[in-house]
Parts: C-alpha cells; structure tokens; sequence
C-alpha cells in the first residue's frame, strides 16, 4: 500500500509514474553468493529480474550489476568488485518518453529511477518502455493529423468535438492568411489571370516538402537521434536535399508550360522554376527548424506536421509566388 501511495504521488507520464517499485537492492559488502540467495528470496515478488542495486547507506545506489555478471562471478567475490560503478539511470521526475530514448540508446533491458538526492526509489524494465513508446507513437500519429493525441474510438463525441476544432480554428486562420496574401497582389491576378492557375501546384509542393522534413525531424528528436543542439546541421542538411529536389520540379514545370504553348511562357516559366525551387527550400528549412522549436517550448514535436506547418508554408509559399511574378513575369 505505502509503495502504492507513493507512486500515485508522480506524475502520470514521468519516470516516477511508470516505474516498479519493486527491485533487487543489496549492500556492497555482499558476496556474490549472498546475492544469488537473495535474488533467489525475492523472486516471487519481483516479477523480472534483470539487474541487482547495490545500495549503500541511506539506500544511495552505487552500482548495478547484470544477473548475467552475476551468475558467470565466483561465489566468494565481493559483489562490489563486479559492480558497474558507470551506471545509467533517471530521476522521478523525468518524461517518460525522454526515459524510454535513454533506454534505446543505450540498450538497457532494466534502468535504475533515483529520486534528487540519488536515492534508488524504483526500476523502469523493457516491458514498461514499450507500453510508452506505443502509447507516445500513438498521441504522435493524432498530433500529425491535427488531433488532441489522446483521442479514442470510445471518446465522447463533446471531448473529440473540443480536441480537434482548435486545429481546424487554426487551419481556418491560416486559410484567411493565405486569402489575404492573394488578396494583397490582386492587382497582379488581374494582370495575369494565368497565375492563379498554378497557385494550387506552390501550395502542394510547399506543404509535401515541410512534411517530408518535418517527419524525418520528428522521428529522429523522439528516437534520441536529434538533439536541440542538431538543429542547425539539419537544415543544412534538408536544405541541400531540398535544392536537388527543387530544381528538378522546377525544371518538370518549365517543361510543362513550354508544352502547353502558354503566352508569354519564357518569363512565366522562370518565374514559376525560381519558385518551385525557393519555396521546397523555404518549406524543407521550415520543416526541419520548427519541431526544435516546438519542444524548446516544451510542445510535442509531432504537432508541427499538422495543421500548423502546412498553413504557414502555404502563406510563405504564396507571398513569394507573388513577388517572383512580380520581379519576373508582370
């Protein structure tokens, strides 16, 4: 009951609330048969075994050793000499998807959970770390496609209702940015009325290349691949992708007005290539940045492949369309 109580006192989704209080903890003066009798005592309470604590005074944990190590050391050594004194582990108070990567990263089947003073107060296992990435997996799926992330088939339909119009208020938003981005070159339209046919083709192409960067990004900041400090080397990096990529579809709309026999078709055709490859740059450097962005401030990464980044790329897309012609074509 107490270990029960003082589980619920974490929260839900940190290191502390996933944890089993349940552990081998031994002292280090312990032989390594004194510690195999102790797992042994303990078995049917623990329900995994895969590394015992040692603990000293104050239950300060010291070291870890594997059952592995265990089991392969003679019986009369100290299990303070096998010991791995170079341990991993977390606080009580650290996300729980943030100790789920700590895990990946370093192929840990059992991890030690150590409250601020270093006391060992639980052990997070492999079987708790995939519950957490299925459920984050599954919060970040619904965060892309611009839903609350804890929405479920059995989900009262007021609670769906709330979760998800903020979303489409924002796409709203956007939509009315991008009406007012046109609005602002109508003189333009009426100039060229040509121009609105291939506006659809900058807001697409815009939009695909910011996912494409975006999901990369996303994945890779919640594996533990990608850190705040990547972030600039991303872009870099999407932005070399994305030039390759933009100059070929530019070079395919080029080709596809010089088909189409448009009037004036040698400026319309280098106003709608330089364009195509400014806005798949601008959309791919978008993409990569904004999840950084996004978890500096403490907001689920995933959030940035939705609604928002497909808005903002199709302002941006739009207001340089516009200036391009502007320069170029009119």
């Amino acid at each position: 009951a107490d270990d029960l109580n003082e589980l619920l006192g974490y929260g839900e989704e940190t290191a502390g609330g996933i944890m089993a209080a349940e552990y081998v903890a031994v002292p280090p003066a312990w032989t390594v048969a004194d510690v195999t009798e102790e797992v042994r005592r303990v078995a049917r309470m623990v329900e995994e075994v895969y590394a015992v604590f040692v603990v000293g005074e104050g239950r300060v944990l010291e070291g870890v050793v594997s059952l592995k190590k265990l089991l392969l050391s003679p019986a009369e050594r100290s299990i303070a000499e096998i010991m791995e004194r170079d341990f991993i582990s977390v606080t009580t108070n650290v996300d729980q998807e943030e100790a789920a990567q700590v895990m990946e990263r370093y192929d840990l089947v059992s991890m030690p959970v150590l409250d601020g003073d270093g006391h060992l107060v639980g052990r997070i296992t492999i079987d708790d770390v995939v519950d957490v990435i299925r459920s984050e997996a599954e919060e970040d799926m619904q965060l892309m496609s611009g839903v609350s992330g804890d929405e479920s088939p059995m989900t009262s339909l007021l609670k769906v209702s709330r979760g998800r119009l903020p979303w489409l208020v924002i796409g709203l938003a956007g939509a009315g940015l991008s009406g007012l981005v046109i609005g602002g070159f109508e003189e333009s339209l009426e100039q060229a009325v040509v121009l609105a046919t291939f506006i659809p083709i900058v807001t697409a192409m815009g939009g695909n290349a910011a996912v494409q960067s975006a999901a990369i990004t996303v994945q890779g900041i919640t594996s533990g691949e990608l850190w705040t400090g990547d972030a600039f080397a991303r872009v870099g990096r999407e932005a070399v992708v994305a030039a390759c990529n933009g100059l070929v579809l530019a070079g395919l709309l080029c080709s596809a007005v010089a088909v189409l026999g448009v009037a004036h078709a040698g400026p319309l055709a280098l106003t709608l290539g330089l364009t195509m490859l400014f806005v798949v740059m601008l959309a791919s450097a978008n993409g990569a940045l904004i999840p950084f962005g996004l978890q500096a401030l403490g907001i689920d990464p995933a959030s940035a492949i939705g609604p928002f980044v497909t808005t903002l790329n199709d302002i941006l897309g739009l207001t340089v369309y516009f200036l391009i012609a502007s320069l170029f074509y009119l």
